[in-house]
């Protein structure tokens, strides 16, 4: 416990400080990848085939087809020895090791037990079988969506119109759930399109074999009137 909470606190550290520090951009010369500060000036050398991003103080990073993580100053926190990375998500991040598939947390401990990895969500792409949509015969959860919402009162008398970005999770059961809006168009309309989404019939869940996982999603809810000729 003492070592999961010593990583965690080197965790929010990381993210604390990568915040004050400013963000860091990914950086190319001679056809290899680092990071250079808000002056463009590389503080992390130009040594690794591909970089992402830096998300909560930590960046993936890929040498000669592996891939691990390194901190905001270069230091390698979980070593380069993955065939494939995610973004960390709640403490934990998924990986791939020996050809099997694993949940890394915090503590550098790798697991491959089902029951400890269907608690997080699985990155959309890595799925052998996508989640689908299959709560009416269009099987088009957009479409549904659209068929389904009501454009509140008050905002239609307004004249307020917008797009709600919506995020929301399907289930190893296939129930839609965890839904919440990313952007708001106005109070009204939010509500509807969190509304709309959560009442959501039945998805079949993603798979990585035989074996439902969650997955998390997001749609654009659009509230706009007829145009007028």
């Amino acid at each position: 416990m003492s070592r999961i909470l010593t990583f965690f606190g080197l965790f929010v550290f990381l993210s604390l400080n990568m915040s004050a520090a400013g963000p860091l951009t990914p950086v190319s010369k001679n056809g290899k990848w680092g990071f250079a500060d808000k002056d463009m000036n590389v503080v992390i050398p130009c040594a690794y085939d591909a970089v992402s991003p830096f998300d909560n103080g930590l960046a993936i990073v890929c040498s000669e087809g592996r891939f691990g993580y390194i901190d905001q100053f270069g230091t390698i926190l979980y070593p380069i020895e993955y065939e494939v990375a995610s973004p960390f998500h709640q403490a934990h991040a998924f990986v791939v090791k020996d050809g099997l598939l694993g949940l890394l947390n915090i503590a550098g401990d790798v697991t491959f037990d089902y029951n400890i990895m269907k608690r997080f969500t699985l990155p959309v792409e890595w799925a052998d079988t996508p989640a689908r949509f299959i709560g009416d015969k269009s099987g088009d959860f957009q479409l549904w969506v659209d068929k389904n919402k009501k454009y509140p009162s008050a905002a239609r008398k307004m004249g307020t119109s917008g797009f709600v970005e919506v995020e929301f999770t399907v289930g190893l059961d296939g129930k839609v759930t965890d839904v919440k809006a990313l952007t708001s168009a106005n109070p009204d309309l939010d509500k509807e399109a969190v509304r709309v989404v959560s009442s959501s019939p039945a998805w079949e869940p993603a798979r990585m074999g035989d074996l439902p996982f969650m997955t998390r999603f997001s749609i654009m809810v659009s509230f706009s009137f007829p145009s007028r000729r």
